[in-house]
């Protein structure tokens, strides 16, 4: 064994995007770096499709120019095209937002298709022009660690010399089979894409026409969704991912698994016919990858972290890879160089990395689960990854570049995830990360230094003006865009149990009134913080508890879909949960009553039919538990907020159908509940865009079997009377309009009792409905919306059907006090005031000031 031994400030193992990334951004920070790659460059590699931060916010910080020519003479793309959910024609998202048929203007941002093995070549000549000594031929073959840190690593040469580098960090950049992996953190795999994939190369493949004929095309079918992407005239990759359990094809005869799922692709089988497979290398041949979505319970530890397919990896589709291998090396490097230079201690600095980097790894996750259900159409699914890209840094970086307002949305949800611990991973368990009070609060919170290679304290920038204020001066808007906050405004986020205790405490005896945000669907603008309040944001009331064998006690702030995926991860399952959008967290969705999707609410009846009890925090200070033989209980479910701030619930859990095996209850289990549905891109905070003018509106109706028909003829009249904007969208009951359903139909079925708030009568029930894509946010939108409340008021009023208040109310047209009668009225007051006598909670909502 024998070879240099120098100390390097960093040894990299890996010289794909994520290594050369890491290596050159620390090199250029003045440092002494070694990159060890296992490989002779050219060398063939997946993942070819790009997003446009990779080109307008990396380059430049590696120093490349990005000339098409340098690249290999990339394919230029503007987006994504689509044949996915129930639309039979594409559709396309564009990165810039414009119209499918514009041609990009000159500062819309665009990204290209490359072969990889001419990008991850000049990515290693940056590395080497960077001043990184680079090493090929060389695989690391075992860890060198002295105690509790890792000092460097051994490596086997392809000319049979074995030599050890040492560095001050090592880094592992070598994807998913990452021999420093191990020694870092457990390895998590994803509990919904458990994909596989097959793919192979084609030439003379057609293209899409005119300006689309760049991007790639994503098409779902039965058993999963292929993909092609266009690498130069000639030249295509095509390849299938299949859904578990049909992963289990490809380990019989992949060539006609593979054939046969693309004469599934309507376009794509199109699209190849005429084209012939490639014979020659290095695209001969079909590949297979599979189980290729985790994540670590750890990136770092004492001298050494991982970056790319090494620390994690979502999914193929949107091309997430390289932009997450390259992002994450980008923070890592911030990280290093700060550290390197003595500006920051190691703990801080690489805690600040991963918790970047984990943001916009569940960012990504979180998205990419949404676009698996295929009931939507292609605006839905288009609007939710807009949507997703906006809270990414995948188009734009976190440098001057980015919007200010995505800035805004990045410093916010980074100041809440350290006072969270960073507890945020989509996997089966959160990540063991150092404590949370290594990380800095909201207060001198870690910005970019302006040279953009390093982190530094936010009293040290340049520019002040960047450093986040801690009030939040951008308005929040409701659901439907048609309600804004008073700005600025302060907000909380309490911890845990204590520190909702602590919030309500210090909140009564300064007489500050609390406006809590439960995220979810809601058009009334009764979340959103008035003038001189605090808005409380319950993400922090997240934890879990098994602590008797059928239930489960989750926390309020958790969302919905995430407590049902917790509890499917053991086997079970939730009687009720909220369908379509995953928005609602579960306090929202017992202060908007809680009825679920049909086949749910059929059987089970509401959520109020599946709790146990309800923790709060009331107006007093005191935390209070009410349980179903309380007389209380029956009116948490549709109270808006009124009577405390929830903080968890006992759930009911039945067996999860799908489930392998028998379920095994894991008693006395407790802990955070993992966050698959975190930052929902569709909970508009922010102010309407121009290329973001429409929301889905549902109008609801609460009626009685004997009611259903006159409620769906007054329906019926009400899309006649607003047919040119109030068009409906999904439906698949009710009568028919156009050769389709007008509307929604869901049974809610009556067990022991029905919420007085939410519907008065002991009988089953009918949630119904017609909903559209309505445009909102500009003065005649609104004036149209505010008309057709009008009239479905007015339905309600004159048949004397219930309407679904709580969520919706959109305009505010609804005398709550005439609408739930004297009785009813007057024994919610009177809880009200042995619950919240100062009115704390969500104001004028319910009650007006001289009612309390």
């Amino acid at each position: 064994m024998h070879g240099p031994s120098p100390e390097y400030d960093l040894v990299v193992a890996g010289g794909g995007p994520a290594g050369t990334t890491l290596a050159t951004l620390v090199a250029r920070g003045g440092h002494r770096v070694l990159l060890l790659e296992a490989n002779r460059f050219p060398r063939y590699q997946i993942g070819e499709s790009l997003l446009p931060a990779t080109f307008n916010g990396l380059f430049p910080l590696l120093g490349i120019d990005a000339d098409p020519g340098r690249l290999g003479a990339p394919v230029l793309k503007r987006g994504a095209t689509f044949h996915w959910g129930r639309d039979d024609d594409l559709w396309t998202m564009n990165f810039g937002g414009a119209p499918d048929d514009t041609e990009p203007a000159p500062d819309w941002p665009t990204a290209f298709n490359v072969r990889r093995e001419v990008f991850d070549d000049v990515l290693l000549g940056a590395a080497r022009a960077a001043g990184v000594e680079v090493r090929e031929g060389a695989r690391v073959t075992a860890i060198d660690a002295d105690g509790e840190r890792v000092r460097g690593v051994e490596v086997g040469s392809d000319d049979g010399t074995r030599w050890h580098a040492r560095g001050r960090f090592v880094a592992g950049a070598t994807g998913q089979g990452c021999p420093l992996a191990a020694h870092v953190g457990t390895r998590q795999p994803s509990v919904f894409f458990r994909n596989a994939s097959v793919f192979g190369y084609f030439h003379g493949g057609a293209r899409l026409p005119g300006a689309l004929a760049g991007n790639v095309l994503l098409e779902a079918f039965d058993q999963g969704w292929a993909w092609y992407i266009p690498l130069n005239d000639e030249l295509t990759s095509v390849g299938v991912v299949l859904h578990h359990p049909h992963t289990q094809r490809l380990g019989g005869d992949r060539e006609a698994a593979f054939r046969d799922s693309l004469a599934r692709c309507t376009y794509i089988d199109g699209y190849l016919r005429g084209a012939r497979r490639a014979t020659t290398p290095p695209y001969a041949g079909l590949r297979v990858r599979s189980e290729f979505s985790y994540t670590h319970a750890r990136f770092w530890r004492a001298g050494a972290l991982l970056v790319g397919d090494s620390a994690c990896f979502v999914d193929v589709i949107l091309s997430s890879g390289v932009h997450l291998a390259t992002f994450g090396a980008l923070q890592a490097a911030r990280a290093l160089n700060a550290v390197l230079d003595g500006e920051l201690p190691e703990r801080l600095a690489l805690n600040e990395f991963e918790l970047r980097y984990r943001l916009e790894f569940t960012r990504f996750y979180q998205g990419l689960l949404g676009l698996h259900d295929m009931a939507h159409d292609g605006a839905t699914y288009r609007e939710w990854l807009r949507g997703m890209l906006r809270r990414t840094q995948g188009v734009y970086l976190d440098d001057a570049a980015a919007p200010p307002a995505q800035r805004r949305r990045t410093w916010q949800a980074l100041a809440w995830l350290r006072k969270q611990n960073a507890q945020l991973v989509a996997s089966t368990a959160p990540p063991a990360m150092d404590a949370a009070a290594a990380l800095p609060a909201i207060a001198g919170e870690l910005l970019v230094h302006a040279d953009g290679l390093r982190f530094a304290r936010a009293a040290e920038q340049t520019d002040a003006g960047d450093a986040p204020d801690p009030r939040v001066d951008t308005p929040l808007y409701d659901y439907g865009k048609l309600h804004a906050s008073a700005a600025p405004y302060l907000q909380a986020c309490p911890d845990g149990v204590d520190g909702a205790l602590a919030l309500v405490t210090a909140a009564r005896s300064r007489g500050i009134h609390l406006r809590v945000r439960g995220s979810g669907h809601t058009f009334s603008g009764a979340s959103l913080p008035r003038e001189g309040e605090v808005l409380v944001r319950t993400n922090g009331l997240d934890h879990y508890h098994f602590h008797a064998p059928g239930r489960l006690v989750a926390g309020a702030g958790a969302m919905v879909w995430d407590i049902r995926d917790l509890a499917r991860d053991h086997g079970f399952d939730l009687p009720v949960y909220n369908g379509g959008w995953a928005g609602p967290t579960l306090g929202g969705y017992i202060c908007a009553g809680g009825f679920g999707k049909s086949g749910l609410s059929e059987d089970a009846g509401g959520l109020w039919e599946n709790i146990y009890a309800v923790r709060l925090v009331d107006g007093h200070g005191t935390l209070r538990t009410i349980t179903r033989d309380d007389d209380a209980f029956p009116w948490l479910f549709g109270s808006s907020g009124q009577l405390g701030l929830l903080v968890d619930a006992e759930l009911r859990l039945v067996p999860y159908a799908d489930a392998t095996g028998a379920p095994r209850y894991p008693v006395d289990e407790r802990g955070r509940v993992p966050r698959r549905q975190v930052d929902d891109p569709r909970l508009n905070d922010v102010a309407p865009r121009p290329d973001d003018d429409k929301r889905l509106f549902w109008f609801t109706l609460l009626v009685s079997p004997a009611e259903e028909a006159d409620a769906w003829a007054g329906l019926e009249q009400l899309v006649l009377d607003h047919r040119d904007v109030l068009v409906p969208d999904g439906g698949w009951a009710g009568p028919q309009l156009d050769g389709a359903p007008i509307g929604y139909r869901y049974v809610i079925r009556f067990h022991e009792f029905n919420p007085p708030l939410v519907y008065p009568r002991a009988e089953t029930f009918l949630c119904i409905g017609v909903m559209s894509l309505l445009a909102s946010g500009d003065a005649g939108s609104d004036a149209r919306l505010r008309a057709i409340e009008r009239d479905f008021v007015a339905l309600a009023r004159t048949r004397r059907l219930r309407l679904y208040l709580q969520a919706e109310n959109i305009t505010g047209q609804v005398d709550q006090r005439r609408y739930y009668g004297r009785a009813t009225w007057e024994r919610f007051l009177e809880l009200k005031r042995d619950f919240d006598p100062a009115a704390l909670f969500n104001r004028d909502v319910v009650f007006p000031p001289d009612a309390l």
